[in-house]
């Protein structure tokens, strides 16, 4: 599986307002909604368990919670237009970026939108 921050952003938003990770079938398949929350799991941004099944793939999840770390990074990720500022920034460069690179990417857009020096 390869790591959708999209998709990550989609699932701290959900669990922060109390809404069913599930409901983002439309867009994402069950298997990637888990596999991200195994991810987020693994990252310390989300509290629960994830459920295996018989053939030993991840079959369902359970979220209890966001982690202070998930707050801090849903913070700097939830204005659409510095989340879509710094991902189409990525995007352009033709690369990808780690995940710590995404998230100075977003310090540095928030800090921008309230007139803070980079």
């Amino acid at each position: 599986m390869k790591r959708n921050m999209e998709l990550v952003r989609e699932l701290l938003l959900h669990v922060e307002a109390e809404q069913d990770i599930y409901s983002l079938t439309s867009k994402y398949s069950q298997e990637e909604i888990v596999g991200h929350v195994e991810i987020l799991l693994d990252a310390k941004l989300l509290d629960g368990k994830v459920y295996y099944d018989l053939s030993g793939g991840p079959g369902s999840a359970h979220v209890q919670r966001l982690t202070w770390a998930g707050h801090e990074f849903l913070d700097n990720a939830r204005n659409d237009r510095v989340w879509n500022k710094v991902t189409s920034t990525i995007k352009n460069a033709a690369t990808t970026a780690s995940f710590e690179v995404l998230v100075e990417m977003l310090k540095v857009g928030v800090k921008s939108c309230i007139g803070m020096p980079e």
